[in-house]
Parts: structure tokens; sequence; C-alpha cells
């Protein structure tokens, strides 16, 4: 019998899910954006650079080798396709995009796992479309993929685990970190440990980040509200101010910002095959509904950030769990023993994720500070005010109609990068919650796709 299992997303829980079973005798296909398998957290270099696996993944080094090994041993097993964009999908029918090639092509699946990780979480603040800044996730790949940072003079704001590990990364890597400004603040950070335990390994890390990066004399600062990145054609500073004392304006000169709040979860592709969401608030996102690893859908399956930010070791395990659903069906041999250890893993990391959700919480607030001429969606270069305008003018209530109104979401992005800024605002300024505003529903093309003109048909027209 044949069956069809595709995965897409070849980072660590696409990865895990793949070797899984191939273990069992199974032949998945793995499509992947990148040209390469690992992800963002397992990123390889392009094939003329040398630097050592210590230099790339830093404390990570030996499970970054051993993910990327383990991977190795299964891709003569598997047909692997990357390079590859799914920019649409309905029923079981998959439409990719071939970026080597300029090809379009639509795959059939059987069993399908959905493992596309995470994003940058963005709140906007003024001035953030100047070139010069980044967002965190931006700047740890431009020194992972091309072994450079976004510039010596760099300013690192906002709040997440990221904050923290980018600034070490980049500290090694030479740039002067002029400061970071961490949203959250430093109680919020010490009532999240009895929860931050349950990963212990992980926890450690962060905090030899945290020494290494004192140690240094890198200021760190608390409680930080972003202003305004100041420059004409690039960045020349950023002013912040602390919510302790919102009536002072502080600056700091730099050449780059590095910003983000968290990560958010890839879910568009879901979305269009109809799985069912739930508002998550510790995650202060809308995502799947899951029982284990399964979607509302049969036999669709989501694994990694994209279920939920919950971080390297979580998106492995849930590779793993996902597979081992799959080999059930099929009725082939999974341990029991196995899966409840898998279980108990995944447990304790939940717990883990819970901790960093309350140690960098969600700046409740950014609604009500931001100014009218922020642009909040830079595809269509709306503003803050623009959306507050269409919000009171058109009695807006919910978000997709809100995005009817304003064109905020339109844009190429399709909500990815603004969707959560929109529906911020459009709480706040009807004294709702984030739940009850809704999502923006997701469209076809996911993303961007260049139009490719067959040569029979342009021999033809000529």
């Amino acid at each position: 019998m044949t069956h069809n299992v595709v995965i897409i997303g070849a980072g660590p829980a696409g990865m895990s899910a793949a070797i899984a079973l191939v273990e069992q005798g199974i032949h998945p296909t793995v499509i992947d954006e990148n040209s390469k398998s690992g992800g963002q957290i397992y990123r390889q270099q392009p094939e003329n650079f040398t630097r050592t696996k210590k230099q790339l993944y830093g404390f990570d080094a030996k499970e970054a080798e051993q993910a990327l090994k383990n991977w190795q041993t299964i891709e003569d097993k598997i047909t692997y396709l990357p390079r590859h964009m799914v920019w649409n999908a309905s029923g079981q029918t998959l439409c990719l995009f071939d970026e080597v090639n300029s090809t379009y092509k639509e795959i059939a699946w059987d069993s399908l796992i959905i493992a596309t990780g995470a994003t940058d979480r963005i709140l906007p603040f003024k001035g953030w479309t100047l070139p010069g800044v980044y967002t965190l996730g931006a700047a740890q790949i431009a020194l992972k993929n091309q072994g450079c940072t976004i510039g010596s003079d760099v300013v690192i704001a906002g709040n997440g685990p990221l904050l923290y590990l980018l600034a070490w990364q980049y500290l090694k890597a030479g740039a002067n970190i002029k400061a970071i400004l961490d949203y959250s603040s430093f109680a919020d950070q010490c009532k999240s440990s009895l929860k931050l335990i349950h990963a212990p390994k992980v926890m450690l890390k962060g905090l030899y980040y945290l020494a290494s990066l004192k140690r240094a004399g890198v200021k760190i600062i608390h409680n930080a509200r972003l202003n305004e990145a100041e420059g004409d054609n690039k960045v020349t500073g950023i002013k912040w101010n602390n919510s302790k004392a919102p009536e002072q304006t502080h600056h700091i000169t730099c050449n780059a910002i590095a910003f983000g709040y968290g990560l958010r979860s890839e879910t568009q592709l879901a979305d269009l095959l109809g799985c069912q969401f739930h508002y998550h608030p510790i995650h202060h996102d809308w995502l799947p509904v899951l029982n284990e690893q399964q979607t509302s859908i049969p036999d669709l399956y989501m694994t990694g950030d994209n279920s939920g930010i919950s971080g390297v070791y979580a998106a492995q395990i849930s590779g793993k769990k996902a597979a081992n659903q799959i080999l059930n069906k099929l009725g082939l041999p999974v341990s029991n023993k196995k899966a409840k250890k898998l279980n108990r893993q995944l447990n304790h990391l939940k717990i883990f994720s819970h901790g960093l959700a309350q140690a960098f919480p969600f700046p409740e607030l950014w609604a009500q500070d931001v100014s009218d001429d922020t642009v909040v969606c830079r595809c269509e270069n709306i503003t803050a005010g623009d959306i507050r305008t269409a919000i009171k003018t058109k009695n807006c209530t919910e978000i997709n109609q809100l995005k009817a109104h304003s064109r905020s979401g339109m844009g190429r992005c399709q909500g990815r990068v603004c969707s959560t800024a929109i529906r911020e605002l459009l709480a706040y300024e009807t004294n709702n919650n984030s739940q009850n505003v809704g999502r923006i529903r997701s469209q076809s093309p996911l993303k961007p796709i260049p139009i490719v003109i067959n040569e029979e048909l342009a021999d033809e027209a000529h």
C-alpha cells in the first residue's frame, strides 16, 4: 500500500518526524523553503563558508551536529525538496513553487505534518521601517547565514529569550552592543524561575548569556518602551523611555537596531486547510486545536513552534509524536514506553514555555501608547492613525472587517508581520479583548510568488 506522508519544514520538528518515519520504513516527502535543512536554530552556512559548528551554534553545537548527521543518514531514504515553497493548499493537495527551476507543481498527501516554525512577533514603533532596523530573527540570520552583523553599534530591543541570546552572539562576533532595551521587568523574570527550572539546561544557558553580557559591560535596561528610531535615510539612534518614569525620554546613538517581542506561530497553512483554531491566552495568539499533535482535520498534524512557542527540544519531541501517530494508524510498531517518555518530556517543556511567557510578558499597553504616525502595516503603508480612523468611522469591531475597510493586513506579508498589532489596536480602541476581535483569515498565495510565463504560450503570443 502506498501512503503519501508529506512534511512541510526541515527544521528540528520536521527533521525529527522524518527520521522517526524512516526508521519504520516510511518514505516521506520533505518540503522546505531553505536550501539546506536545520531551520532557524540549526541554520547551515553557505557552501563557501568555513566556520566551525562551535562558531555557528555555540552551546548547541553538539546537538546541532548530531541532528544534522542524523538527517544525512536518511537523505537517500526520503524525497527531499529544498527551495520549494508551499503557496496554496486545498483538500489533500499542496501547491508548490520550485525556486530552482521556476516551475509550479502539485503534490498530494495522505498524511501531512506541518512543521513551519515561527516568525518574529512585531509591535511597531515610529521609524521601524528605516534601513538599519531589523527583527531579532533577521539579525540572527545575517550572523548565521552570512557571517556578518547588521551594524557595528547595535541596540537590541523588545523582549523574549532571543533578546539575550542574540546579544551574546553579536558580542562574540565583535559588535558593540550599545544597550539591551528589555520591555519586561527584572521582577517578571524572577517570578518565573519555578517554571523555568523544568528545562534546567536551557535555563542555565540563559543565565550564562546574561552573566557574560554583564561581565562585558553591556547595559541592560528593564521596563524600556521604544519611542522612535532616528534617522533620515538610515538609523542613527533610538529614543526610548522607562515605564516607571514615562515623562523622561532617553537617547542612544547607534547604526543598527534589532527588535522583536518573542515569536508568533506560522499557522496560515493550517488556516487554508480548514483547521479549527482557539485563542491561547498564554501564547497571546490563535493556534490550531490539537490532540496529540493532530489537528481537527484527519491525518493533518502540527509540530514545533507553529503549534505553540516551546523551543527546539519541544519541537523535536512533537515531531516524533506526530510521526508516531502516523505509524500507529498504519499499524506499525511504536514503543508505548518511549511514547510515555516523550509525553513526560513535552509536559515539562510546556511548563517551561509558560514560564518564558511569564518572564517576558506580552506588551499589553502597546496599543495605548503607539503614536498615530507610526506605520503598522508596512506593505500598504497604513499607520496606527489610519487604523484608528477606520475603526471609528466604519464602526469596525472584527479584524477582517477592519482589514476590508483599511487594507491593513492585505499586502504581501498577508498579515504575518502586522496582524498582532492590528488585532491589539482594534481590541483597545473598541474596549474589547484580543480574543473577541478575531483573527485575520489567510488567503492564497500565502507568500509572494512570481508569474512564470510558459515558453510555448509566449511563442504563440508573438
